[in-house]
């Protein structure tokens, strides 16, 4: 990021479809790891689930405000799931969209 910008991320990981019944995204923690944070520093606080979301915006903030480290209290293991392409929402959108018409 340019002039020391940095975004940091909080995906809340669940499978509750929109209230439209579009689905949520799949892997939302890896899809913020290569295409929403940026900058130095830059981090992901997952949290797993709505009940789970205080937890991890009261983690996120003691991070931020501690100037930044990326460990967020998760064992950190190699991920062997695919990783979704940045543009995963706009298909994923394009697909619900072509479902959602063929009912009609």
């Amino acid at each position: 990021m340019a002039d020391g910008i940095v975004i940091n991320g909080l995906p809340i990981i669940n499978d509750r479809p929109s209230p439209f019944g579009y689905p949520s995204l799949p892997d939302l923690d890896l899809y913020y790891e290569d295409g929403v944070i940026g900058g130095p520093g830059a981090f992901v606080v997952v949290a797993d689930g709505f009940q789970d979301f205080a937890r991890a915006i009261r983690r996120k903030m003691v991070l931020e405000i501690a100037g930044g480290s990326h460990s967020t209290g998760r064992l950190l293991l190699p991920d062997t799931r695919p990783r979704p392409p940045c543009n995963i929402g706009e298909i994923q959108l394009q697909e619900w969209e072509e479902n959602f018409l063929e009912r009609f």
